[in-house]
């Protein structure tokens, strides 16, 4: 298995990993190919640390970071907003969550990270699970980022995804805070 940087070509095999990846509670899960292609192609232009791993020209795994994350995913959300409010309205648990973190919102302050620099996204194919594709690809983005001058960055984790909570205390990583439903982690590198 090979390591390297996403290619534009890489965009319809990563998104239909990610659809294989995330379970129906995350909602990008619902986008059609062609939009969540859109989706993967707005966060590769605005942030610089992108993988993949790769076997025999199929890739088993990817990972999207950068400092311009949030910024990716709201100017997407703008730009598709009908079709966003589309999604929501076919599937309708998602407004009860829209609806509560709204209210989270207004009641408390949200945290913000004192970390700049984030690891987005990073998903492997359950076939390769324990085999160490996820470790090479964060391995491969801390390699980077040090030969870029950093040597700290953060990341989101839902609060109720134990497996991921597991992999990133295992590799260094400290609670930074709590969030409504996430955990803010970070990881200082050298």
């Amino acid at each position: 298995m090979i390591i390297r940087k996403i290619r534009n070509t890489d965009v319809e095999s990563i998104s239909k990993l990610h659809i294989k990846v995330f379970d129906k509670s995350y909602f990008s899960v619902y986008y059609t190919l062609s939009d969540l292609s859109k989706y993967f192609n707005k966060l590769l232009e605005f942030n610089e640390y992108s993988y993949v791993c790769e076997d025999n020209n199929t890739i088993f795994g990817y990972l999207i970071g950068g400092f311009r994350t949030q910024e990716a995913v709201n100017i997407f959300l703008k730009e598709n907003r009908i079709k966003i409010l589309y999604y929501i309205f076919r599937n309708p648990k998602f407004i009860v969550i829209a609806i509560n973190k709204l209210f989270k919102k207004t009641v408390s302050q949200k945290l913000k990270s004192k970390v700049g620099l984030r690891l987005f996204l990073i998903g492997v194919d359950p076939s390769v699970s324990k085999k160490g594709v996820g470790a090479q690809l964060v391995k491969k983005f801390e390699e980077d980022i040090l030969l870029g001058g950093y040597n700290e960055y953060g990341l989101y984790v839902r609060t109720d995804n134990q497996k991921a909570i597991s992999f990133y205390l295992n590799r260094g990583f400290v609670k930074e805070f709590k969030n409504f439903d996430l955990f803010s982690f970070t990881k200082l590198i050298n």
